[in-house]
């Protein structure tokens, strides 16, 4: 399991530099950052917060982070198409959150310490990125205009 936590973790440094390179094709590479920044800070921020509870890090929680950082990444990207600042989406995207957060934050509290482990980022990562996608709102110039075709 070592060797899959550690490619794991591998795909999850790789990926998040090939995702701004696509949406830098949208965003400009600023506005990619921008975008990237709270998915990233939560797969950061997860693993040591976990471990402040005393929750190990294992290949289900490498696992866990992967859904973290594409979740939160979908989080973001809702908040900065948001040019209208429209409540709507903040509520769309705190019931996504909500549901995410019961159904696969719930396995944090299994017997089972695999299970536990992948709730548990879940849990942790998802709230932390819900929690920094607004911060992607505050320039109206992130988003450019669509042009008509």
């Amino acid at each position: 399991m070592r060797a899959y936590r550690l490619r794991t973790l591998g795909l999850l440094t790789l990926t998040p530099l090939l995702m701004l390179a696509l949406l830098s094709w949208r965003y400009g590479w600023g506005g990619a950052l921008r975008v990237m920044l709270p998915a990233t800070a939560a797969i950061v921020l997860t693993p040591p917060l976990l471990a402040l509870v005393g929750v190990g890090f294992s290949f289900f929680g490498a696992m866990g982070l992967v859904l973290v950082l594409s979740i939160g990444t979908d989080y973001a990207l809702f908040c900065a198409e948001d040019r209208d600042r429209d409540a709507a989406i903040l509520v769309s995207v705190c019931l996504a959150m909500l549901t995410t957060s019961l159904s696969f934050g719930l396995l944090a509290f299994s017997d089972v310490a695999a299970v536990r482990a992948f709730g548990a980022t879940m849990l942790t990562g998802v709230l932390l990125a819900f929690l920094l996608a607004p911060s992607v709102k505050q320039r109206r110039g992130l988003v450019p205009e669509r042009r008509k075709r």
